[in-house]
C-alpha cells in the first residue's frame, strides 16, 4: 500500500517538475526562478506547522479545520487569476 502511494507521489514530482520548467518565463534564467519555487513550496511547509501551533493554542483542534477551508479557498482565488502560463 505504501509503495503505491509513494510511487504516485514520485510520479506527481516529475509531471510537476516537468510543468514548471515548461512554463518558466526565461530559459537563461531558469535556474533562479526554480529557486524561488523551491523557497515558497518549503516556506509554506515551515510556516504551516507553525501557524497551526498556535491555531491549536489559541482555539484548539476546531480552529484549525474551519482556518484550512478559508486558506484554501484564498488559494482556490489566487489560482483563478493566473489568466496564462505562456
Amino acid at each position: 500500500m505504501f509503495g503505491f502511494a509513494g510511487l504516485g507521489y514520485a510520479v506527481y514530482g516529475a509531471v510537476d517538475q516537468a510543468l514548471n520548467v515548461d512554463v518558466l518565463p526565461s530559459k537563461e534564467e531558469a535556474g533562479k526562478d526554480l529557486g524561488i519555487l523551491n523557497i515558497a513550496t518549503t516556506l509554506g511547509q515551515m510556516v504551516g506547522p507553525i501557524v497551526t501551533s498556535v491555531l491549536v493554542i489559541a482555539g484548539g483542534y476546531n480552529l484549525v479545520f474551519p482556518t484550512t477551508i478559508a486558506f484554501a479557498i484564498v488559494a482556490c482565488i489566487f489560482i483563478q487569476l493566473i489568466r496564462s502560463t505562456k
